[in-house]
């Protein structure tokens, strides 16, 4: 979130707007017949990686390979 009252309000609109315009532009792409398939991949590709990006970018400081068959 962050304090409308700090921007003009057509910025405001706009980036109020944003989160959910780039969730549907993201789930519109994944090409997948299911439903329930489609929004595990849009799971997959970014919390996943939101909460995993960290470990692999410091992999050769902890010297710690997780076995992660599904994550890309």
């Amino acid at each position: 979130m962050f304090q409308e009252r700090l921007f003009r309000p057509n910025v405001a609109a706009r980036l109020r707007d944003l989160l959910h315009v780039g969730i549907r532009e993201e789930l519109a792409a994944i090409q997948c017949e299911d439903r329930g398939r489609a929004f595990h991949v849009f799971l997959m590709l970014n919390d996943q990686h939101r909460h995993l990006s960290n470990h692999f970018e410091d992999i050769d400081l902890h010297r710690l390979e997780l076995q992660l068959p599904f994550f890309r």
